[in-house]
């Protein structure tokens, strides 16, 4: 790994806390120099081995830009995080891992195409689908750099942001353009090369898609309850999900009850709008495959009887 990214090892220790929790849906966390995995008995050795992997990354990813990509996280979090699943794929796991990230990706692709310029800025994205998107399709951003620039090209980007003179206050697509063209690298070659790949994922994974239909979904106030009814039940392939922005960005994914709907307990939720993400769970993708979010006036709602 320290090969790939052309880094010398991190002086000092990098501290593995096994206890604390991390995310939900992450495997781990990592900070500077400790990384937080947090033991699961029903996962394997080989699992923990690559989210060791994976957060290790996050280090070195720090270390080589200096920070820069903690300070510009909303411009550089798909980068971030895609090198990261790069790596772990590249390194640390089977085959059948990237692939089932990969499909999350090709999913995605095929409902609403996601150009680079809406994950240069991950609350935007947040706001339109699912922010667990920056893992795959940054992967698919970092592969086209590789594959255009050679495996150095990572590393030599991030050591850019800390040129001297590098332009203070750029955010998003002229942030990656001008860093890019401090290394020799051209940002529209990349965006090419990503797109085509997305593509091409998309038409090799089209099978699999067909298996999920489109979903969409009613709100309704029965007794203390908000219930979210999917227009269609699940499939032989896939469960049912429903993911629910509570506040201040933190979700939550509530199970599907025995006649299909989503119940959500009226005194858990208290804000007077709904935003919430329904999908399809299956062991063949990484992540929940979601449609884009939906947002719903609950005031505007009639509370029924049971």
């Amino acid at each position: 790994m320290t090969a790939f990214l052309g880094a010398d090892p991190v002086p000092g220790r990098i501290v593995v806390d096994l206890g604390s929790q991390v995310v939900q849906h992450a495997a781990g966390q990592a900070n500077w120099t400790k990384i937080r995995i947090p033991l699961d008995q029903k996962r394997d050795l080989s699992f923990l081995k690559a989210a060791l992997g994976h957060e290790t990354t996050h280090v070195y990813i720090n270390k080589l830009s200096g920070g820069a990509m903690l300070r510009h996280f909303a411009s550089s979090q798909f980068f971030h995080e895609g090198l990261a699943t790069l790596v772990e794929h590249k390194f640390f796991s089977p085959p059948e891992e990237r692939l089932q990230m990969r499909r999350v990706a090709a999913f995605a692709h095929s409902r609403t195409r996601i150009p680079l310029s809406a994950l240069v800025n991950s609350h935007a994205l947040g706001e339109k689908r699912d922010e667990k998107l920056v893992y795959p399709l940054g992967e698919v951003f970092c592969e086209s750099l590789v594959s255009l620039y050679g495996q150095q090209a990572p590393g030599m980007l991030l050591r850019a942001f800390t040129r001297p003179g590098a332009p203070a206050g750029l955010e998003g697509m002229e942030f990656w353009r001008k860093t890019m063209q401090s290394c020799g690298f051209d940002l529209e070659r990349v965006v090419a090369g990503y797109d085509t790949a997305l593509e091409r994922a998309a038409r090799e994974e089209a099978e699999f898609i067909a298996q999920f239909p489109k979903i969409s979904a009613g709100v309704e106030i029965v007794g203390g309850e908000i219930v979210i009814r999917p227009n269609i039940p699940a499939v032989g392939v896939g469960r049912l999900v429903v993911e629910v922005e509570i506040a201040n960005g933190t979700h939550s994914i509530y199970p599907v009850g025995e006649d299909g709907s989503f119940r959500i307990p009226r005194g858990r939720h208290t804000h007077p709008t709904l935003r919430y993400l329904v999908g399809w769970s299956t062991d063949k993708a990484r992540f929940p495959l979601f449609e884009n979010w939906v947002e719903t006036d609950l005031n505007a709602l009639s509370a029924s009887p049971r």
